[in-house]
């Protein structure tokens, strides 16, 4: 196996960010939190950025997927979600991103490989190089 793509975590709210949150600060307060629950692979990366960062987080809810965190901050169920950067593009003009410093020192690696037993190796191996 070999590293196919990565990810950093980031911090989201509804689109022109009516709670006026600015970062994993302050601004936090008495605004509606929204992150994965620490059992998933999202909720443990934001916990080692928290843990990182030395900062307390207060969610309102913890949600089993990350899609479910963006939802609630699109909705503007939630004033304020963190989420795989990749959400936070997928989620368009729906969300405004708010970059978490220090980020890119929790990164989710995700890797690719062909399987042993594959029908067809050639191919496989030639998608993984690709």
């Amino acid at each position: 196996p070999r590293q196919f793509a990565s990810n950093v975590l980031t911090l989201v709210t509804p689109a022109h960010n009516p709670a006026r949150v600015t970062g994993l600060n302050s601004s936090l307060r008495g605004a509606k939190l929204v992150i994965c629950a620490p059992e998933v692979p999202c909720g443990n990366a934001t916990r080692k950025l928290a843990n990182k960062l030395g900062v307390t987080l207060k969610p309102v809810s913890e949600e089993q997927k990350v899609t479910d965190v963006r939802g609630k901050v699109e909705s503007g169920e939630a004033d304020a979600g963190i989420v795989y950067r990749t959400d936070a593009l997928a989620a368009g003009n729906k969300v405004d991103v708010i970059p978490i410093g220090r980020a890119n020192e929790v990164v989710n690696h995700y890797p690719i490989a062909s399987a042993v037993g594959a029908t067809h190796q050639g191919l496989a191996k030639r998608f993984v190089e690709y």
